[in-house]
């Protein structure tokens, strides 16, 4: 059985009507969790989920895990552009056996950067470390890794793409992707795929490079039924 909870709906008082609800609680009784979602309600971010928390009400609400979003703000000069999910962090929590004490086991900030006109994900910067602290919270504030307890490590991720200009950049279509890892006390470590399109009118890959650059690297083909289901993978 699951029990739902909704709090403070809100309705806009200048013509865009029902805005949803602010919290909403959702209790799973088979396995004694609680997970409630607070939402960010102003136009354009309607339904936009701020935060997600999940706590065992079989043990005194002890946390399980979290996740808090920052959104970007809409350019005014493009009013169609979607809101952009700017940063987060996930963040698992665990009993400590010595204390008693539920406490934060990982944490986990993803910060992204868009282009500026088409909104593609250009960046997203991924780091890990042990905790960080979530008590100043604010929906109009960001994250980074300099934010966390104990960085072991950070994989960045950029992103180039396939005839990105005014005609096609709401395609976008990924030509490739250059991964950058870091550790403490390591040698940086960087990978780079590659992408081709099937055809120039298609958005489907029809080839794929792995490791580009490297002596390691694999490229896989495709081939397609005239309907876009896959006919053949050759390696």
């Amino acid at each position: 059985q699951t029990d739902y909870t909704y709090k403070n709906a809100t309705t806009h008082l200048l013509g865009r009507g029902f805005l949803g609800f602010s919290e909403r609680a959702v209790h799973d009784n088979n396995r004694q969790l609680l997970t409630t979602y607070k939402y960010r309600l102003p136009y354009p971010y309607l339904g936009r989920i701020n935060s997600e928390v999940v706590v065992d009400t079989a043990h005194a609400n002890a946390s399980v895990s979290a996740v808090y979003n920052h959104w970007g703000d809409i350019d005014v000069a493009y009013p169609n552009a979607a809101v952009t999910l700017n940063d987060y962090v996930t963040v698992n929590y665990g009993r400590n056996n010595s204390t008693g004490v539920t406490e934060q086991v990982s944490a986990q900030v993803t910060e992204n950067s868009y282009h500026p006109t088409s909104g593609n994900l250009t960046t997203s910067i991924v780091s890990t470390g042990k905790s960080i602290d979530l008590s100043s919270y604010n929906q109009d504030g960001s994250f980074s890794s300099t934010n966390l307890n104990g960085l072991a490590g950070k994989v960045t991720t950029a992103f180039t793409y396939e005839d990105e200009n005014t005609a096609n950049w709401r395609l976008g279509f990924i030509s490739s992707s250059t991964m950058t890892f870091e550790r403490p006390f390591e040698a940086l470590k960087t990978y780079t795929n590659t992408f081709e399109p099937f055809n120039d009118n298609s958005f489907l890959v029809g080839s794929k490079t792995e490791f580009s650059g490297t002596d390691i690297w694999k490229t896989t083909g495709y081939q397609y039924y005239s309907d876009g289901n896959l006919q053949e993978e050759t390696v």
